[in-house]
């Protein structure tokens, strides 16, 4: 059995209720509402054989991308991978760490922070984005017509031009992640948000003290249909060198280079993973969609149309329907494809494997 196709975050999160069986659930209700209502994180926890083991899959960190995430969680609940599971570990899915862009269709949250940006000391000077600073009125057009989406293109690829010397210069620029322009793109924030606390307080409360394996689903960066898993290790820990057995070609390593992503500021699980006591094996699993172009040019509009436009306009649905698209298209062959790799990054057997490495004695 499939899961359905949702583009509603209350269908999606019913639907991944309706799975949990014998889990312990838990929900954080979010102090905003979605636009059907109430709306909210929830987590499900499976005790398993090893309690000292967790396999993590979180979705909705980057909001709409929760769609995706969603599917995944409850494909692999439909294959009975919770029972399979906690024969040698136990689980942890949490669904919707970003319930407020999930239920708008936004990657941001109701305060346009950019959650995967948000997770850094804010005790400290924040990052300086001085790459941003040069594209940072071209993301943020005061009026949308026809013409908006390609006059922005050709400014941002002026900009880029003028760095010939680095080609990924522009995907940096927008986002390594910035904390001087609220109304843009990326955009950290100013302090930890509402999410931010809630994932904080879920890792202590079922990650402290054990080992983990942590799968963050994302979407919109790459070939249409495929994924990579992006970590950030030392390339000589153990971590890496179980990260690279446990997912092999599949795996990417930003401190090494050949990601498909560019380093970025405050990213979420990475950080949480670092703050736990033991040596954690934890990625993004970035799964590609529609070109790049397409992607960026979806979220400025979307950005345009929270700050400028009309909920209840005909543009407000029609931009949904692009964000939706860019970053979870609604073709069955794109769903098969994506599915056939979360169940080998999570395979049962795989990490029961890659959990006795990574916690045997050094």
């Amino acid at each position: 059995m499939r899961p359905a196709h949702q583009s509603r975050y209350r269908d999606a999160r019913d639907a991944f209720l309706e799975r949990l069986g014998d889990a312990r659930m838990e929900s954080f209700g979010h102090p905003l509402p979605g636009p059907d209502g109430p709306i909210g994180l929830h987590t499900a926890w499976w005790p398993g054989a090893r309690t000292d083991r967790v396999l993590v899959i979180s979705s909705g960190t980057h909001g709409v991308e929760g769609y995706c995430g969603s599917f995944v969680q409850c494909a692999l609940l439909d294959e009975d991978f919770a029972r399979r599971a906690t024969e040698h570990f136990s689980v942890l899915m949490i669904h919707a760490v970003n319930p407020y862009g999930f239920a708008w269709q936004r990657r941001v949250n109701e305060n346009n922070v950019d959650l995967n940006r948000n997770f850094v000391d804010f005790s400290q000077p924040l990052p300086a984005s001085p790459a941003y600073d040069e594209v940072a009125a071209i993301v943020e057009p005061r009026e949308w017509t026809p013409e908006t989406p390609g006059l922005v293109m050709e400014a941002l690829y002026r900009a880029a031009a003028r760095h010939p010397d680095d080609p990924r210069w522009l995907q940096a620029a927008l986002s390594s992640g910035q904390y001087s322009h609220p109304n843009g793109q990326f955009y950290g924030g100013p302090a930890p948000q509402w999410s931010n606390e809630r994932m904080r307080e879920i890792t202590r409360r079922h990650l402290a003290g054990r080992h983990v394996i942590w799968v963050d689903v994302h979407t919109a960066l790459g070939e249409y249909g495929t994924a990579e898993c992006i970590v950030q290790m030392d390339p000589a820990s153990r971590a890496f060198s179980v990260a690279e057995e446990l997912w092999g070609s599949r795996l990417s390593n930003l401190h090494t280079g050949g990601s498909l992503s560019v380093a970025v500021a405050g990213a979420m699980v990475w950080t949480l993973a670092g703050s736990l006591e033991h040596e954690a094996v934890a990625a993004g699993l970035e799964y590609g969609t529609r070109e790049l172009a397409e992607v960026i040019g979806a979220l400025i509009e979307d950005q345009w149309l929270h700050r400028h436009g009309e909920a209840d306009s005909e543009a407000f649905a029609r931009v949904k329907r692009r964000m939706l698209d860019a970053f979870y298209p609604d073709d069955p062959a794109w769903r098969e494809s994506i599915l056939d790799i979360a169940r080998s990054v999570t395979d049962v057997d795989a990490s029961a494997a890659a959990f006795e490495r990574l916690s045997s004695p050094d």
